[in-house]
């Protein structure tokens, strides 16, 4: 929507700390993702949500945040932001 605003995400990370795939090293697994709070002035839609090189897909339903699949690794990203 060309807007950009910070938000608070609740999120469980889960550690990669032995992986077959030594690419994966480092790197952390987050589930259970949902904002918990954002402006209130954003109207209802779709929303990415990223934060620490990952991102959320999410949706604005009158007034509710509603999480619209998994979160996947964002290497562009390291900031919260919509």
């Amino acid at each position: 929507m060309g807007r950009e605003a910070e938000c608070e995400i609740l999120a469980c990370r889960l550690p990669l700390h032995e992986s077959a795939d030594s690419n994966l090293c480092g790197f952390a697994i987050y589930t259970d993702c949902s904002v918990i709070a954002a402006p209130s002035d954003l109207p209802d839609g779709k929303y990415t949500a990223y934060f620490e090189g990952y991102a959320l897909k999410t949706t604005l339903h009158r007034g509710v945040w509603l999480p619209l699949g998994p979160v996947f690794r964002d290497a562009e990203s390291s900031v919260f932001s919509f």
